[in-house]
């Protein structure tokens, strides 16, 4: 059975405004500055209509941006192998919402509709200051970077009351915010050797503060809802990267064979990481029902603690001045520790997957290309693993009816809801729908250009060869079947 009758984006507006000083003229204090004040509104209109009904639900945004950046590099020494980069930031962003219905038979508008955003406005102030060092040896061998920055970032949201829909505690109506603010670091090192290996190292802190999106939207899909939480904190992390590449021959020269393989490996430790769980609204309620429709309620809380590792490896081959051999594979995983409710006064401290981790994935390319470069063709092949439903977030638990503990998939940014899935019996002999996570697939791909002369040239690509049907990660819309491109190119 249908649930739409229409679903679709208005025409978005862009107002882009920018003034960019550059500053050459060496000084006591810099070599050269960039300084960029910049403008942005953006409108953004969703509008929909359920199947078999006629008032069409209306979301419409606005979004104000304001910003200023300033960057200043300065050689400390005439050898200009140990340069100091400094700046700073500021940015303010203003959301206006509003929302309603039309009725399509006689055009009457009604405004009994949650806003996307909260409806008296919000906004968000960040602000940033950052110093980095570079060293480099005369040799060109070694590299070191260590930088430092200074980030705060305050949020307020205020909310419109309607009672029709949803009662806010007088603290919404009056506007809930918070200010955070965080030192983060980084210190890299880059050793090339001269017999063509190279060693890269990296250390770093960040810091996310939640913006207006994490901490005040309300987004209906699915079945859940997600609701604002003015608890929630910013997350922090820790890094550590390490990189290791050969290469045999020379790879920029064009002539004879050459050989590069590199791989690398990261680890990243969270605190407070932003996770979406099933949440409780003011009223102590766990749904809400919005268009006829009986919702769960969720919102992005905090996990006590996260990782997330993984790595890459990366081929490249040159044969001559016209061929060359390029792969690359790409392995991440990662899982959050957070507390689930149970049921009322019950929760638990549990360990599961966490959220956007795609599967493993990679690409393999051949290319060919004329020795003037004018002609060129590359066969590709794009191949993705499978991803488990138990490898998905969870965005709840419960215990079930035996005193069993379940995870709740359904609800997740990963959409399990949208991937692959099968019908069973049950014990009863009812069809029951089981979830299959994300199918493997692989793709085969060819691409071609042609350099016509200084202006024009014409790209061909054949896409998907084998009109495989497939699902990327997180996504529920299938990925196109077999296509073909054809594009003319002119500079003028």
């Amino acid at each position: 059975e249908l649930k739409w009758a229409e679903w679709y984006y208005g025409p978005q507006k862009r107002l882009l405004a920018a003034l960019k000083t550059r500053i050459l003229s060496p000084n006591r204090y810099f070599d050269k500055a960039t300084i960029i004040g910049a403008f942005q509104k953006i409108d953004e209109d969703r509008l929909k209509r359920k199947f078999k009904k006629s008032k069409r639900t209306f979301n419409v945004e606005d979004v104000f941006i304001y910003s200023l950046t300033a960057d200043f590099d300065k050689n400390l020494f005439a050898s200009e192998r140990h340069v100091l980069a400094y700046g700073f930031d500021i940015n303010y962003n203003r959301v206006e919402s509003v929302a309603g219905k039309v009725d399509v038979k006689d055009e009457k508008t009604y405004l009994d509709v949650l806003t996307r955003y909260p409806g008296m406005g919000s906004r968000m102030t960040s602000l940033g200051a950052y110093v980095n060092f570079r060293h480099q040896s005369r040799d060109s061998v070694f590299s070191f970077d260590a930088g430092g920055r200074y980030s705060r970032v305050s949020l307020f949201s205020q909310f419109s009351q309607d009672s029709a829909l949803i009662i806010w505690p007088q603290e919404y109506v009056e506007g809930i915010g918070t200010t955070n603010d965080d030192f983060t670091w980084g210190l890299g090192i880059t050793a090339n050797t001269r017999d063509q290996w190279q060693f890269r190292a990296l250390g770093s802190s960040a810091f996310r503060s939640p913006n207006i999106d994490d901490f005040s939207k309300i987004r209906e899909k699915n079945g859940y809802v997600t609701i604002p939480n003015p608890a929630l904190r910013p997350e922090r992390s820790y890094n550590a990267e390490i990189t290791i590449a050969k290469q045999f021959g020379k790879i920029t020269d064009g002539r004879g064979q050459a050989f590069k393989v590199s791989s690398t490996a990261f680890y990243t430790y969270l605190t407070d990481a932003i996770v979406r769980r099933s949440h409780r609204l003011p009223d102590g309620s766990n749904t809400l029902t919005l268009d006829d429709e009986l919702l769960v309620t969720q919102a992005n809380v905090n996990a006590e603690k996260g990782r997330v590792y993984g790595f890459s490896g990366n081929m490249l081959f040159r044969i001559g001045n016209t061929w060359t051999v390029k792969s690359g594979i790409n392995f991440t995983k990662g899982r959050s520790t957070a507390r689930f409710e149970l049921g009322e006064n019950l929760d638990t401290l549990l360990t599961v997957p966490m959220a956007h981790i795609p599967p493993t994935y990679g690409q393999t390319e051949i290319s060919w290309h004329s020795k003037n470069e004018k002609f060129k063709i590359a066969a590709i092949a794009r191949y993705n693993g499978a991803k488990k439903p138990e490898e998905y977030n969870a965005s709840g638990a419960a215990l079930d009816s035996d005193g069993n503990l379940v995870l709740k998939k359904g609800g997740s940014s990963d959409n399990i809801d949208q991937g692959y899935g099968h019908y069973e019996l049950d014990a009863e002999g009812n069809p029951r729908y089981v979830a299959d996570g994300t199918l493997a697939w692989t793709t085969y791909n060819f691409y071609t250009s042609w350099q016509i002369n200084d202006r024009f040239s014409v790209n061909f690509a054949l896409e998907n060869i084998l009109d495989t049907h497939y699902r990327s990660f997180s996504s529920g819309v299938s990925a196109p079947g077999r296509n073909f491109i054809i594009t003319l190119r002119g500079r003028f």
